[in-house]
């Protein structure tokens, strides 16, 4: 018995879920949406590192009017560059599927942060 739950454990947490490396320079934030639109989480993930999102399996309270049975499957990643726009998106993405934000389509670049700029200061008048 100990045994079946530790299967069970097992394949809900490797085939139930995605698997996200941002192999790009820059950071990103991986939004993953069902197969409706529905985004179902985000996470940000720095260069060079990894994330794993798991669908829980069990019953949800989405409820949509007019839709009586909502799809989550495919997914679709949508990477997102830290500062606004998209790096990449990946469409039918399945779930247990190892998704690298350079392997799917997009612009695969982000702009870099605009610096603000800086006020300048009035030299303080200083009484004698």
């Amino acid at each position: 018995m100990k045994g079946l739950l530790i299967l069970c454990c097992f394949f809900s947490s490797t085939f139930g879920g995605i698997l996200l490396i941002n192999d790009s320079p820059f950071m990103l934030v991986a939004e993953i949406q069902g197969a409706s639109g529905i985004m179902l989480n985000q996470v940000s993930i720095a260069p060079g590192e990894q994330s794993r999102w798991v669908q829980e399996l069990d019953r949800t309270n989405l409820s949509l009017p007019g839709q009586p049975a909502v799809s989550l499957t495919p997914y679709r990643v949508m990477w997102k560059c830290s500062h606004g726009g998209y790096y990449t998106t990946c469409v039918n993405v399945s779930p247990g599927s190892l998704i690298k934000a350079s392997q799917c389509e997009g612009s695969h670049y982000c702009k870099p942060k605009e610096e603000e700029e800086e006020e300048p200061s009035i030299p303080s008048v200083e009484s004698e």
